[in-house]
């Protein structure tokens, strides 16, 4: 077959790599293609090192075949979710196939929007692709982050491990974030996290992205990390060396419990998106604040898929077309 891996931003590397390798191993022939490149969100040097042939004959415009992207891209034939975020907008608008990540998310998407659920029924359920990356995290590459110093000249990433925190999205359009309220909050919050990193005799490492905004003080607290690799992702290479990690209100928590890290959510204000159809249950509920083990949080939200083979799923999905 001749696929194109539609690619807008850099996050659909870490929702489609397991898929673009899946693809290569059967031999079709592939093209990305990385037309209307978001500009908040650029590829970098180095994204495409993975697979370079298809880099070398990347396109800008240009589809050919079976178009393969995210599930909310209208241009996709297949989509793939990232997380839930297809629920928050009717099926009509997102791709023509919607790979879902598990059957209750499947009928979340029912459910918030009952119009389009006949449709939705038909679609597939293939595991979450980004619980594939798992297999590409090597020893190597965790270790390669132990070079990294903090302000004070130690490392910040030892065989101890190290207090992981995804930093806190400030410039989405939510009016408490910008807030002095907000900002006096969040610097509690980071001051609190390294002080339990230090009580616990750990790091704290703070994961970060560009869009992200963050203040100008973060780095005096620790060392802090940008996504320098999408697949497989910066954020589960660090959370293999991780003991615990924090974040505010985002897909980090399904990434914690999926390599078996503690993980601590705190609540804010999310303005910018609570009126959608189907926010309760995809923040809420797949945020648990009780503890539950990799296996249990998988079985509930993923359907049990526990076998790094999403993206082959995925591929079968194409192939069936």
């Amino acid at each position: 077959m001749i696929l194109t891996f539609l690619l807008r931003r850099r996050s659909a590397l870490k929702v489609l790599g397991s898929v673009i390798d899946a693809a290569q191993r059967r031999k079709h022939m592939l093209f990305l293609c990385t037309e209307h490149e978001e500009a908040k969100e650029p590829f970098q040097p180095g994204d495409f090192a993975r697979w370079p042939l298809l880099a070398a004959s990347r396109t800008h415009g240009q589809m050919h075949g079976t178009v393969i992207g995210l599930a909310t891209d209208p241009l996709a034939d297949v989509g793939v979710s990232s997380w839930f975020d297809n629920t928050l907008q009717p099926y009509n608008q997102g791709a023509r196939i919607q790979c879902y990540i598990s059957e209750f998310h499947k009928t979340l998407h029912m459910d918030c929007w009952p119009q389009n659920r006949f449709e939705i029924y038909k679609q597939p359920v293939v595991g979450w692709t980004m619980a594939d990356h798992r297999a590409s995290i090597s020893n190597e590459l965790r270790l390669s982050f132990y070079d990294r110093y903090d302000p004070d000249g130690k490392p910040w990433l030892t065989p101890s491990g190290c207090h992981l925190l995804f930093t806190l999205k400030r410039r989405v359009p939510e009016p408490w974030r910008r807030s002095l309220q907000g900002h006096t909050w969040y610097f509690k919050q980071i001051y609190r996290a390294w002080h339990a990193a230090k009580a616990a005799g750990v790091p704290l490492v703070m994961k970060t992205r560009p869009k992200h905004g963050d203040p100008w003080w973060l780095r005096r607290f620790g060392c802090v990390i940008g996504e320098e690799s999408m697949y497989p992702a910066t954020s589960l290479q660090l959370l293999a060396g991780t003991k615990r990690a924090t974040h505010f209100m985002s897909g980090a928590h399904a990434e914690a419990r999926l390599m078996n890290v503690p993980v601590v959510n705190h609540r804010v204000p999310m303005t910018h998106v609570n009126k959608l159809p189907g926010y309760d249950c995809s923040y809420f509920h797949t945020m648990r604040e009780a503890e539950v083990s990799r296996e249990e949080y998988g079985q509930e939200m993923w359907g049990g898929f526990d076998d790094c083979q999403a993206g082959e799923r995925v591929m079968d999905v194409v192939e069936a077309l």
